[in-house]
C-alpha cells in the first residue's frame, strides 16, 4: 500500500470539470468554443471520464504528452489517471474525493484544484495531519452554473487556468511523500 494525497472537493463540482482542469494543469491543449446557443464551452484534449466496476467511482484519464514541466514532475510522458469518488466517509460525507499517490505532480494538482473549486487537501495520508491546505468551497453559481452569464464566466475561468510550472512542482516536492529525486 502506498502513500496517497487525499483531495476533498465540494459536492457541487462536476467530474468533467475536474477532469478538464487536471488536463489543463498537465499542459493539454485547450480550446474555447462557442456552442449553438451562443454560450462558451472549454474543450481539453485527451481527457476522459470513464465508469469503473464500482458504481460510486469513475476514472479520470488524461493522455500524454504533457507540458515539459509536468513530464519532468511525473518522470514520464505517459497517460495519467486517478479515481473520482462520489461518496466519502468520515467528516467528508457529501464531498467528492480523489486519492492519487503523494507525488509532487499530484500534490501540485491538488493545491490547484482546491484553489479553483474550494476544498481541502491532505498531502500525505500516512502522517498525523488531516488537512494541509484548505480553501472555502465556492458557491453553486461559481462551481456548477447552469445558465448564462454564470456559465460563460465559469468557462472563461476554466480557460484562464494555466499549466503547472516547475516552481509549482518544486513547492509540492516539499510536502509530497514521493520526491522528485526518486522519479
Amino acid at each position: 500500500m502506498g502513500v496517497d494525497c487525499n483531495i476533498h472537493l465540494p459536492a457541487n463540482v462536476r467530474v468533467r470539470d475536474v477532469a478538464d482542469i487536471i488536463g489543463i494543469l498537465a499542459g493539454k491543449k485547450t480550446t474555447v468554443k462557442t456552442m449553438n446557443g451562443g454560450g462558451l464551452s472549454v474543450d481539453v484534449e485527451g481527457v476522459k471520464v470513464e465508469p469503473t466496476s464500482i458504481p460510486e467511482m469513475v476514472q479520470i484519464t488524461v493522455k500524454g504528452p504533457f507540458s515539459k514541466d509536468a513530464q519532468a514532475a511525473r518522470g514520464d510522458n505517459e497517460g495519467l489517471f486517478c479515481y473520482y469518488h462520489f461518496e466519502s466517509e468520515d467528516k467528508y460525507v457529501g464531498w467528492r474525493d480523489l486519492n492519487p499517490r503523494s507525488t509532487p505532480f499530484w500534490c501540485a494538482v491538488a493545491r490547484s484544484l482546491v484553489d479553483f473549486f474550494g476544498g481541502e487537501v491532505d498531502y500525505n495520508d500516512c502522517d498525523t495531519t488531516r488537512v494541509d491546505y484548505r480553501r472555502s468551497p465556492r458557491t453553486n453559481l461559481v462551481n456548477c452554473p447552469s445558465n448564462n452569464p454564470e456559465w460563460d464566466r465559469f468557462q472563461k475561468r476554466m480557460a484562464a487556468a494555466r499549466p503547472l510550472a516547475a516552481e509549482d512542482f518544486k513547492r509540492a516536492d516539499k510536502v509530497s511523500a514521493y520526491k522528485l529525486a526518486d522519479l
